[in-house]
């Protein structure tokens, strides 16, 4: 469930802010989050910097990513 992440609220009271992620798979990404979406349990955001070369990250058209909550390990608000 979205509410037990322990980073739901921080991101989600913080739409509109840039974040530091750390996922999973050991990306580190700096990232403005857009939008958190309750239903669908994930939230948009917008591509800062990456420690990843993602193959989607390559697309220019491609504006904003979605971004999981099971995916997280980590998330603070950058200064």
């Amino acid at each position: 469930m979205i509410h037990n992440s322990p980073y739901y609220s921080l991101l989600k009271n913080n739409e509109g802010k840039a974040f530091r992620l750390v996922f999973s798979d050991g990306e580190t990404a700096v990232v403005k989050i857009l939008h958190v979406d309750d239903e669908y349990e994930d939230f948009i955001y917008d591509l800062i910097s990456s420690t990843k070369l993602r193959e989607h990250y390559q697309d220019k058209e491609r504006k904003s990513y979605v971004g999981k909550f099971n995916e997280l390990t980590s998330a603070e608000l950058e200064k």
